[in-house]
Order: structure tokens, then sequence, then C-alpha cells
């Protein structure tokens, strides 16, 4: 407090108060107290003359940066993802001809026999997992013959000679070595339930004869009326 006083009193003795003309400190002081305002004016007409300054360029180009690497990497990933399941789906389409899928490599047959024909579908299979894979749709692994076997009441025991065609294209479908494994069924509808169950009987035993000796797996029940 002592300094700061003497140096005030040391400033009022300089200065004269009577003449109008400030003394070379008093002139100091003036214009180093002007030249304050005036370098802020200045800079006040910089930032307005250039109002963003290069810090301001860095947080929109960082953040751009930062958008182009999240979208890269979102595109890197669903590429992935989706050249992965290209490449199952391709390993699951080539199933058949793979060595070691055909070591599980099956087949069933099943003889639709309905009132107007009967029809015999070949099924392709392999055992892969739980749950096997099948062949479905496929007009080639399909034939139909006619007459059905409703049409054979009169003539029971010669119902079965009405699936020769059926039995000889299944043969042709399932090669030689997998005919033993090949399970065929033998599902009558609606044409047979309408039938006396003696005259049914008959139908199916004339059937059972000739799937017995076709070649295929058989079992005396696997032939039988579907309950509609």
């Amino acid at each position: 407090m002592r300094r700061s006083a003497s140096s005030l009193l040391i400033s009022s003795k300089s200065m004269d108060f009577t003449s109008n003309k400030p003394t070379k400190l008093a002139s100091y002081s003036s214009s180093s107290s002007l030249s304050t305002p005036s370098s802020s004016h200045k800079n006040t007409n910089n930032a307005a003359r250039f109002p963003f300054r290069p810090s301001s360029y860095c947080k929109p180009l960082a953040g751009t940066s930062g958008k182009c690497f999240c979208t890269l990497f979102l595109f890197l990933l669903c590429f992935s993802l989706y050249f992965l399941s290209f490449s199952k789906g391709y390993r699951f389409s080539s199933n058949f001809d793979n060595n070691r899928m055909k070591r599980n490599r099956g087949y069933a047959i099943i003889i639709d026999a309905g009132s107007s024909g009967s029809r015999v579908h070949v099924f392709q299979y392999i055992n892969n997992g739980p749950l096997p894979i099948v062949t479905f749709g496929r007009e080639d692994l399909s034939f139909k013959s006619k007459p059905g076997l409703s049409s054979f009441a009169e003539d029971p025991h010669n119902a079965g000679h009405s699936l020769m065609e059926l039995l000889k294209f299944a043969s042709r479908k399932v090669p030689v070595r997998e005919r033993e494994n090949a399970r065929i069924y033998l599902m009558a509808t609606a044409g047979l339930r309408r039938l006396d169950v003696v005259i049914q009987e008959r139908i199916l035993e004339s059937c059972r004869i000739v799937l017995r000796a076709s070649g295929f797996g058989f079992r005396d029940e696997w032939a039988s009326v579907v309950s509609g």
C-alpha cells in the first residue's frame, strides 16, 4: 500500500494541472491506454472477417473421419456375414456331390394310391445332423400310373400288377447298391377307403406280394390305408 501511494504522489507531481499540455509520462500513459482498445477493436474486426478459427475446422473433419470409419467397418462386417452365408449355402447345395455326404445318403419311396391312379415319389436324403436333408418338388423323381387300386375291387388279386410301372421308375432313380436300404411305403387314400374292409385287405395283400419282391426295403405294415 505504501509503494502504491508513493507512486501516485510521484505521478501527480509530474503532471502540470494548470496547463493543457500533458507531460511525457502522461502522454505515455495515455498512448498506452489508447492502444489497448484499438488492438481489441482490430481483433474484433478480424474475428468478424474470419468467423471460423483453425480449431473449428478440425472438429468437423474429426467427426467426418469417424463416421467414415464406422461406415467402412459396418460395410466390411455385412460383407463378411454375406460371404459366410454364401459359402455355407454353397456347401449346403453341393452336399449331394460331396464324397463325405455320399456315405450318409439314402432313399425313401412312397406310393400314393389314390382313386384315379397311383403316384410314386422318390426322395433322396442325407443324414447330416439331427434332421436329414431331403429333396422336394422335383418332377423327375415322381411318376403317376393309372388306374387306381380301387378299380380292382372285382379282381383284387391283380391289383399288385398295377404297381409294376411305378417300381420300374423307382429302380431307375435309386442306385443298385442303395435299393436294399431304400424303404418303400404304400399309402392308399379315399378310393380304397370306400371299399369293404375285406376287399381292402385283399388288394393290399396283392400289393404286398409285389413290394416284397421289388428289391427295396419293405415290411407288410408299410402298406396300409390312410385314415382320412
